[in-house]
């Protein structure tokens, strides 16, 4: 039986016009609505299967609720005819059109006309009904023959449609299954995966930005009618409303049970072929004869050569066996492979890789061509072993020399190297910057034509002999002289470099400017009234303490240093705040020294900052008295040379293992 729904906010009309359809097509029902929103709601109530509507309603007019009927799944089939007024303008029809409407009937409207529209209507209403019911028909088809099973759950977890082939899945008919709960569907540990997985997805929603039209694929273990636990791949979606909002779940499972069996066999089979070549001292592999040796097989001995597990290059999973070859070697290697299968000879070759943690490391290849009946290769198998202990000793020798002259270049402290005359052999950018002098300007000259002034050049010379004589001096004080004809002040330390026979071959002399440091020191030292001020301007890590060690000023490069602030610091010891114990007795003894008014420079100490690191500092110190001379407090100002001392044992090592190339 056919129903049409009448939507018409004046009460008359719908009387007027339901009369009238009864009258010409009794065996219609008649369905009424005063507006556009209870319309729609009757509209997926009664399913019907046309809809008379006015142009012209209060609150959601016709225009709009006709948009509302074609934007909806269910009702977007349902022909829309508009009821208009005799004098309805042109553009209000174009926009009836454009909003879906499938006709019109004109007020007062004529039984003729009206019978005409219905009839016609009808069709369209009966043929979209016979498309949808060709198209569920299929559907049940699909679903009824694919082996995959096709459900839907609420977002409770229950489900509300299933497939037929749940039957072949899980042994249970459709009735069966949908009755069954997640409870009797999944085991305890199934359940929490199954219930955080959802959290998870609706935790998603809220993102900005995600995709929703996304899907996951998940694998899980539910029981079949049997009690056994089948291995389930599903692919999951959510379901949405009209406005977009997930009311449901809708998924295909596929039984993976077989899959999982084959995947364990195969996983044995290669467990124990990589316990048999786990033992060998470096990789077994077979890989294909392409440029990125990708690998189908590679031992456990690849984590000792290469950092990385076999699974990361299987199938280039993460990277591919070409992609830790240094690239000089790569074209050289297929290369040469290529000319060594030509022939059917066996491959033998040394090359360089780069290991996980960035190590370089030189490895020794052997491996062969495997061929098939017609003489192709289908892959190549080997064996590749670490020789980097026998390389770095072979090379050694070359490298020594390159790796000091790049230290030495790359040392921030100005640096040089001099023989017994004061003659300069190297002289780094650092030192192109502190004196104003280049390297080809310097090299060649010595320290006294350079920057020693007159009156230090034979305490140079003592300097000289001293290094010479297997001695280091460190945190040696001079005035010296730059390019620019500037006095400044430098802290250095020299080192004697050995040969191989031991004997001094070259001074190495690492310096530092401690020209602002001087300059600021004097000025502080010089007005007390300044002091203050001055202080928490310094660069240099400085603090005042009394006789008992007790911190009374601590300025911010001192927080910098130490990690401690200044409310932290004062009123607490030194030896609470940085001196390690084996400093201890010496600090008590220099701050006697201070209150006995010597000042005391370039003591170098190992101290703790806040976060427990060590570091090293050189520190001068000072007896600070009032007007009548007494002293009043200690002023130690320091400077950090952690780094610096780190470089310097990293360049006397490399130094002295090239001049025993000598």
């Amino acid at each position: 039986m056919a129903k049409i729904l009448l939507i018409d906010d004046i009460n008359d009309n719908l009387i007027a016009l339901k009369a009238l359809i009864s009258e010409l097509f009794p065996e219609i029902t008649t369905y009424s609505a005063c507006s556009g929103p209870e319309g729609i709601e009757l509209a997926k109530i009664h399913d019907p299967d046309i809809i008379l509507l006015d142009f012209l309603m209060p609150g959601i007019d016709g225009f709009s609720t006709c948009k509302i009927i074609k934007a909806d799944n269910l009702l977007k089939d349902i022909p829309v005819v508009f009821v208009t007024e005799p004098n309805e303008t042109r553009e209000n029809k174009i926009k009836a059109l454009e909003s879906g409407a499938e006709g019109f009937l004109t007020k007062p409207v004529e039984e003729t006309e009206l019978t005409v529209q219905i009839n016609a209507m009808l069709k369209i209403s009966a043929s979209n009904k016979e498309k949808l019911k060709e198209k569920d028909e299929l559907l049940r088809k699909i679903t009824e023959n694919m082996t995959d099973v096709l459900w839907t759950t609420d977002l409770g977890l229950h489900i509300t449609y299933v497939s037929p082939s749940i039957k072949k899945l899980l042994g249970f008919t459709p009735d069966e299954y949908i009755k069954r709960s997640v409870y009797k569907r999944f085991s305890h540990s199934e359940i929490v995966k199954v219930t955080s997985l959802l959290k998870e997805e609706l935790d998603n929603e809220k993102l900005p930005g995600i995709n929703k039209d996304r899907n996951r694929i998940v694998e899980f273990r539910e029981y079949n009618s049997n009690g056994e636990l089948v291995e389930i791949s599903v692919n999951l979606k959510f379901l949405r409303d009209e406005n977009g909002n997930v009311n449901g779940i809708i998924g295909l499972s596929r039984d993976i049970t077989e899959k999982q069996k084959i995947q364990k066999e195969l996983n044995e089979s290669q467990r124990q072929l990589s316990t048999l070549m786990g033992n060998l001292p470096g990789i077994a592999y077979r890989c294909a004869y392409d440029k990125d040796w990708t690998m189908e097989y590679i031992s456990q001995g690849c984590i000792d050569l290469t950092g990385y597990r076999p699974e990361d290059f299987i199938q280039n999973k993460k990277l591919s066996f070409n992609d830790i070859i240094l690239p000089e070697y790569k074209n050289y290697l297929y290369n040469k492979w290529t000319e060594i299968l030509h022939e059917r000879e066996i491959f033998r070759e040394e090359f360089q890789i780069k290991t996980k943690d960035g190590k370089l490391k030189w490895v020794w290849e052997q491996g062969c061509g495997i061929y098939n009946e017609k003489g192709e290769v289908v892959a190549l198998e080997g064996f590749i072993t670490d020789i980097t202990e026998r390389k770095t000793a072979e090379q050694e020798y070359a490298h020594s020399e390159m790796r000091f002259k790049t230290l030495f270049e790359d040392l921030p402290t100005a640096t040089y190297m001099f023989d017994k005359d004061g003659q300069i052999h190297l002289w780094n950018k650092a030192c192109e910057n502190l004196h104003g002098w280049t390297k080809e300007q310097a090299v060649g000259k010595t320290i006294f034509e350079l920057m020693v002034l007159p009156e230090n050049a034979e305490r140079a010379k003592k300097n000289i002999a001293s290094v010479f004589n297997g001695k280091s001096g460190s945190n040696l004080e001079f005035e010296d002289v730059g390019a620019d004809g500037k006095k400044r002040f430098v802290l250095l330390n020299e080192y004697p470099l050995r040969d191989a026979s031991g004997e001094v071959a070259f001074g190495l002399c690492a310096q530092i400017d401690i020209t602002d440091r001087k300059t600021t020191e004097k000025k502080l030292l010089a007005s007390e009234k300044r002091f203050r001020t001055m202080f928490e301007e310094l660069p240099a890590a400085s603090f005042t303490f009394d006789r008992e060690a007790r911190i009374q000023l601590w300025n911010k490069a001192c927080e910098n240093l130490y990690g401690w602030t200044s409310e932290q610091a004062i009123g607490k010891t030194m030896f609470e705040l940085m001196v390690q114990e084996k400093n201890a007795e010496i600090t008590r003894k220099n701050i006697e020294k201070i209150f006995n008014n010597q000042s005391l420079y370039n003591l170098e100490f190992e101290d703790t900052s806040t976060d427990g690191s060590k570091r090293y500092v050189i520190a001068h110190e000072y007896p600070v008295s009032d007007s009548k001379g007494d002293v009043k407090f200690g002023l130690c100002s320091q400077i950090d040379i952690t780094d610096r001392k780190k470089a310097e044992e990293k360049l006397i090592e490399a130094a002295n293992n090239w001049t025993k190339t000598f």
